[in-house]
């Protein structure tokens, strides 16, 4: 064969290898971003026992971390007091920008092959959807600036969830700040590297605590008018038996008898009392906020992950869990007696279950007051409990279904593996390869909803709730120790 021909057959040949590679390269990538951008947009009804797609959060915060660029801008100083421009009481919102900051908080949680990376964790919300570059003056606690660095910004949210089209609302952000050396002691936000800051956040969670806590518990805004001071204490006293050693509870207002018993609790160091306001220009006055949030019901449900991830961060570095939970739930073990007993069962029978997952659920189930029978009002009333009490211990019907897998579940969340979560489980985990929430078996735990009525958001399952029920006394063992405790609180108010 020709010296020319054997040439062209080898060029030809070695073209064709090269495009396969850039193909196959080509589909590989892909495949990545594809599995990225699914396991950010997966609907909040997607969870089921044991599946999950891997997050690669961890790795892109890694990343962020290596190649952050570093600004120097000797003329700027740590912003006076009176520089700092504040909104609605909690907030601060950095002049010519449409960002709120409610708090900041010191992480360094990622730890990889050894080395640890440190942020600044940010609670923030933005008005509309943020296209804006942020920067993080960093300071340390003699006012002297230690790093000025590029900030990440990630949305506490799925776009799924979205109504369509996106409405302007205000979105619920995660804002994450190298921290490069040094200790932080404040940091503020701006939208370039060296402009004069008009905010300024003390970095909390800078102490070190050499054994962590089982079990911290947090509450999402509270807005009650009317008195459930009752029915609250015996949920408080309930926490209290399950093995809660703290509980967050953020206000936006309360009866004045129910914030009676809030400082009752935070006087007993049982309770953090937190108080919170919506950002910009929604509406702080009580009744005015009621109707607002009763009228726009998405804007409601990302108001409240602000309290739920700023409570996960205020208690991360000092509980090994931390449990969101409404005041008309309870998440009850069924063949332990607390959390604690639960979660060693766990990591004695399945132990890579607590290291695979971020977060581990319970399925919901209702007790409705709808339900109860005339014969399940005697049965109570012969066991002694009193008229007074609240549904926890005279609530002894249930449905006989449970809500489906992943459908208003609550969560224990690992503090060790979140990086940012949601009312029902971990929304995003720290590391690469963490799955985000697993379903523990109806066989060892159980979400008791306690409600009046069957609720709208589960109007299509209602009839089913209501013909099919069935009787749980369950909760009754923990009848005799509840009463005692509730009483006792009752005598010091």
């Amino acid at each position: 064969m020709p010296f020319w021909r054997r040439r062209l057959i080898y060029t030809g040949a070695t073209v064709v290898i090269i495009a396969a590679y850039i193909t196959f390269f080509n589909i590989i990538q892909q495949a990545i971003l594809t599995a990225h951008r699914i396991s950010r947009s997966l609907p909040p009804t997607t969870p089921t026992p044991r599946t999950h797609l891997p997050s690669v959060t961890g790795f892109s915060l890694e990343m962020q971390f290596r190649t952050a660029p570093t600004y120097s801008c000797p003329s700027v100083k740590i912003p006076h007091l009176t520089s700092i421009r504040r909104s609605n009481s909690v907030w601060q919102h950095p002049l010519d920008t449409d960002i709120y900051l409610l708090s900041a908080y010191f992480d360094d949680r990622l730890n990889v092959y050894g080395r640890s990376y440190p942020f600044i964790r940010i609670i923030a919300m933005y008005e509309g959807t943020s296209n804006t570059t942020f920067y993080c003056q960093i300071w340390n606690k003699k006012g002297e600036k230690v790093s000025i660095t590029e900030a990440n910004l990630l949305e506490i949210w799925f776009e799924s969830w979205d109504q369509r089209p996106r409405t302007r609302s205000y979105r619920p952000y995660l804002v994450s700040c190298p921290v490069m050396h040094g200790m932080p002691k404040y940091v503020s936000v701006v939208p370039q590297p060296c402009a004069g800051a008009t905010s300024l956040l003390e970095v909390r969670g800078r102490e070190m605590f050499a054994v962590k806590k089982n079990f911290a518990v947090c509450v999402k805004g509270l807005d009650f008018h009317t008195d459930i001071s009752q029915q609250f204490i015996e949920w408080m006293e309930m926490l209290r038996i399950l093995g809660a050693e703290k509980v967050g509870l953020y206000v936006y207002h309360v009866h004045p008898r129910l914030a009676k018993v809030l400082q009752y609790y935070e006087r007993l160091g049982m309770a953090d009392v937190v108080p919170i306001t919506l950002p910009g220009f929604q509406p702080n006055f009580p009744v005015e906020r009621m109707k607002f949030l009763r009228r726009n019901v998405w804007q409601k449900r990302r108001n409240e992950l602000v309290p739920y991830n700023d409570c996960f961060y205020r208690y991360a570095k000092r509980y090994r869990y931390i449990v969101p939970i409404d005041v008309d739930e309870m998440i009850v073990p069924v063949k332990h007696d607390n959390w604690t007993e639960l979660v060693l069962h766990l990591q004695r029978t399945d132990p890579e279950l607590l290291e695979k997952y971020a977060s581990y659920s319970a399925q919901q189930v209702y007790f409705l007051s709808t339900s109860q029978t005339e014969e399940d009002l005697e049965k109570v009333k012969s066991a002694g409990i009193p008229q007074y009490f609240g549904p926890a211990l005279r609530h002894i019907r249930r449905a006989a279904d449970f809500a489906p897998p992943g459908h208003s579940v609550k969560s224990f969340m690992s503090s060790d593996k979140c990086l940012t979560v949601f009312n029902h489980y971990a929304l995003d985990p720290l590391y690469p390869g963490m799955r985000r929430d697993t379903l523990l078996p109806r066989e060892l735990v159980q979400l008791n909803h306690y409600k009046n009525e069957c609720p709208v958001s589960a109007q299509k399952d209602c009839p089913m709730y209501l013909s099919r029920t069935q009787i749980d006394m369950d909760m009754w063992r923990y009848k005799d120790r509840l009463i005692i405790k509730v009483n006792e609180v009752l005598s010091q108010l």
